[in-house]
């Protein structure tokens, strides 16, 4: 029990630096401030794994003393904002344009990467459906940025739950997100005109659902089967995307 503890009150030390970081984070990821490009990078860069997973991954009852469980407490309900900000910042309702959307739709992807597993877990589906809105093709420039930036956090979110097929809840809500972003990824592979960004993007989609997730895919397997073939003969898209990792190999 004392080494467990004296790691905890180490953590926690950490921990409270974290906290202050997380409380200040959704003050500054106005509307505004996550469309600015800069803006948003170092919020992105503010965010460390440990920042996301520490608050959840120590237990109260694991710390050395009162202060060092009020300084988890504390950084879990900092954590619980900020998620909860971010989740916001990704609807049309949370007041920001496109190009803010997408960058909150980044910082949800390092969420779902970086989060303790029982959060992941707990906000899996609800993560995926904030994110399902932004897929939808349109060919203006703002949608088409916000969207890449949706398929790849919902690319972050497939191979998170990849690796965690055996929790209860998580292979269903995992098909879940497959299924319902899939026609708006496969609509943006078959649009020549929406550039390689997208396409790049798309394919990402398609490589984490065929690793973790294939039985989701067939009920569209045939659709798939078309867009990735038309994919690879008309835009030459394999050499800097899915192709090149081997995936189809």
């Amino acid at each position: 029990f004392g080494a467990r503890a004296m790691e905890a009150s180490a953590h926690v030390n950490s921990l409270a630096a974290r906290a202050r970081i997380l409380r200040a984070l959704p003050g500054q990821l106005t509307p505004a401030k996550l469309a600015d490009p800069a803006s948003s990078l170092a919020a992105i860069r503010a965010l460390d794994a440990f920042c996301l997973t520490a608050a959840d991954a120590i237990d109260a009852h694991d710390a050395a003393s009162r202060a060092d469980r009020d300084a988890i407490e504390d950084g879990s309900e900092a954590l619980d904002r900020f998620v909860a900000h971010v989740e916001r910042a990704c609807e049309p309702r949370g007041g920001g344009d496109l190009a803010s959307r997408a960058a909150a739709a980044t910082l949800l992807g390092r969420c779902a990467r970086d989060c303790a597993p029982r959060r992941f877990v707990t906000s899996l589906a609800r993560w995926g459906e904030r994110l399902q809105g932004l897929v939808k093709p349109d060919k203006t420039a703002d949608a088409t940025v916000a969207a890449v930036a949706a398929a790849r956090a919902m690319s972050e979110i497939l191979r998170r739950a990849g690796a965690m097929m055996d929790v209860p809840g998580v292979r269903k809500e995992a098909a879940t997100v497959v299924q319902r972003a899939l026609p708006s990824i496969l609509a943006w592979l078959d649009d020549e005109g929406s550039g390689r960004d997208a396409a790049a993007a798309a394919l990402e989609f398609i490589e984490a659902a065929l690793v973790g997730h294939p039985a989701a895919l067939r009920p569209r397997a045939d659709a798939l089967e078309r867009s990735l073939v038309r994919a690879a003969y008309s835009r030459g898209v394999f050499d800097t995307a899915v192709y090149s990792r081997g995936v189809f190999d």
